[in-house]
């Protein structure tokens, strides 16, 4: 049921019951490989004391088990499909590189890391030692060890294996694996074992963590779409035309915009939001018509103009709107402008 859940909540989570079905078939592996003394109770595996703990499950019953995920999960397989191949034929995201992967995983281990503390290196090699620490601790519990290591390592390998044909490296998908990486830090403490040093990094670890939070909260600035939505709220009239250049942006926008029951059309450009078969469709020569045709007989229009980087990197939209309208205003908000056109 769980496994179901959790397949269900995000996509790229088909990692998860991979990973578990990698480290079953191991497990089941190396207990044929050293089974267990029947008379002293023992392995003959002697690295790993988990080896006469644990009992896998039989082959049928897990594969019982993942028909039910199966089941569970296949309302969902249609639109799954769907999304996988619009994500294969356009999405934003860059190729992934050595620096994406080192800073993906510092992210999940301590994003936000205070300036001075990131220059002198300390934090880092602190974490470092703390891991490999973590595997020395559990050099006699192989079992432990090879299962944090492949919830971790799978979805991190999986990832960088399906971005060989479509990019979908991306940290915040791989925020689950902070569980096992975390686990692998506690034991890297415990492997300290005298108690005030096992406090003393645990304060440190803290501190650090704290440090890092009071960074994120004080310096960190996400993108104003309340106080744009607000801006426009309070100008904008009923015969107007809102345009966003990147569709999904809208859904942001509205959320706050709808608050001030304003009655707007709103379009987006190149098409609408979710009519173009691609997540984030970009703006070409050819959508020109549909954008004259849409503002046409307006008077004024706004330009929601947000990630042209990737959506419009020619600046198609603006150049297209300043042929017919006078740009009048613009607003810079973090994230996104919001450009007010008027005809001539």
């Amino acid at each position: 049921i769980f496994t179901a859940a959790t397949v269900l909540t995000h996509n790229t989570a088909i990692f998860y019951p991979i990973a578990a079905n990698l480290f079953v078939v191991g497990f089941v592996v190396c207990r044929r490989l050293y089974p267990v003394d029947s008379r002293s109770g023992a392995t003959l595996y002697a690295a790993d004391a988990n080896l006469r703990v644990f009992t896998p499950p039989t082959l049928r019953n897990w594969l019982w088990a993942q028909a039910g995920v199966f089941l569970f999960w296949c309302p969902w397989a249609l639109p799954a499909v769907v999304q996988s191949v619009g994500v294969y034929n356009q999405f934003w995201i860059s190729a992934p590189t050595m620096s994406t992967v080192v800073n993906a995983v510092g992210a999940l281990l301590n994003d936000f890391t205070p300036q001075f503390l990131d220059r002198l290196g300390i934090v880092w090699f602190g974490l470092g030692l703390l891991l490999v620490l973590g595997g020395l601790y559990l050099r006699r519990r192989l079992s432990v060890l090879g299962f944090l290591l492949v919830l971790l390592l799978t979805p991190l390998v999986g990832e960088l294996l399906v971005s060989l044909r479509r990019p979908i490296f991306y940290d915040r998908t791989l925020i689950w694996t902070t569980i096992p990486l975390y686990l692998l830090l506690t034991f890297g403490l415990l492997r300290l074992r005298v108690k005030p040093l096992v406090y003393g990094g645990l304060v440190l670890l803290c501190a650090v963590n704290l440090l890092s939070l009071q960074n994120y909260y004080q310096n960190f600035m996400k993108e104003q779409w309340r106080e744009a939505a607000a801006s426009v709220a309070g100008q904008v009239r009923e015969d107007d035309l809102i345009l966003f250049n990147a569709t999904w942006v809208q859904i942001p926008f509205d959320y706050y915009f709808r608050r001030f029951d304003r009655a707007v059309t709103e379009h987006g450009a190149p098409v609408d939001l979710f009519d173009g078969g691609v997540l984030e469709p970009r703006m070409a020569e050819t959508d020109l018509p549909r954008l004259q045709s849409l503002v046409r007989d307006r008077q004024r229009v706004w330009l929601v103009y947000s990630h042209d980087w990737y959506t419009d990197p020619q600046r198609i939209i603006p150049a297209a709107l300043e042929h017919e309208f006078d740009l009048v205003t613009t607003e810079t908000f973090n994230g996104l402008q919001i450009l007010q056109y008027e005809r001539r």
